[in-house]
């Protein structure tokens, strides 16, 4: 299990990617993940909207087996209000705590489990801010052996033709409390492409993206 806790960028500190007529032409992304055996995640946080053009960090499932995308369920429904007009307050000081389960209780299940302050009390955007748990699993059995690597990360994703079509785009989380089955990982030198990593003394990190700005 990959765990960590992210302190999202606000609202006024997030852009997602825009071209030059303020037409937006993707999302930003906090996320983890992992690669093994023909499979490649990438689960965490998305930035999108939730409702009345407000928008808010939600939990973001991708899993791909080769080329295919793999289906995904909620398997909890007293933990999926966190969808829809909701979403997770950008830069809440609580930050999001993310758990990642290559095989979750060994049924074979990827799962993601998101945990934070939400900007609105339901999936239908009820009034008042909550403390809501997310959960999302593969639908289907995911056999997952011989895990690569892992990663955290922060970026702006846009279609691969749109890439040079990007006049702005920005996004930052400060990333804690990394846990890797319980010990803390070793990473490799941080990266970053138009953007900043850097590391602290208690093995965090500080992820951006930023382009325009």
């Amino acid at each position: 299990t990959l765990a960590f806790k992210v302190v999202t960028s606000s609202t006024n500190k997030t852009q997602n990617p825009i071209n030059s007529s303020g037409t937006e032409l993707g999302q930003c992304y906090l996320y983890g993940g992992f690669n093994a055996n023909g499979i490649a995640t990438d689960l965490g946080l998305i930035y999108q909207d939730t409702k009345a053009g407000i928008k808010g960090w939600k939990p973001y499932f991708l899993v791909k087996k080769g080329n295919t995308q793999l289906a995904y369920t909620y398997p909890d429904s007293s933990h999926a209000d966190v969808t829809g007009k909701n979403g997770y307050i950008p830069g809440d000081s609580n930050g999001v705590g993310i758990e990642i389960y290559p095989n979750f209780n060994n049924t074979n299940k990827i799962r993601l489990r998101t945990e934070g302050r939400t900007l609105y009390s339901n999936q239908y955007g009820a009034a008042g801010n909550a403390w809501l748990i997310q959960i999302v699993e593969t639908k289907n059995t995911v056999p997952v052996t011989g895990i690569t690597g892992y990663k955290i990360l922060a970026t702006a994703g846009v279609p691969t033709s749109q890439d040079k079509n990007i006049a702005k785009a920005r996004c930052s989380g400060v990333f804690s409390k990394i846990s890797l089955g319980g010990s803390t990982p070793v990473f490799k030198e941080a990266e970053s492409d138009n953007g900043y990593a850097q590391k602290d003394s208690s093995n965090g990190y500080t992820l951006s993206c930023s382009q325009g700005y």
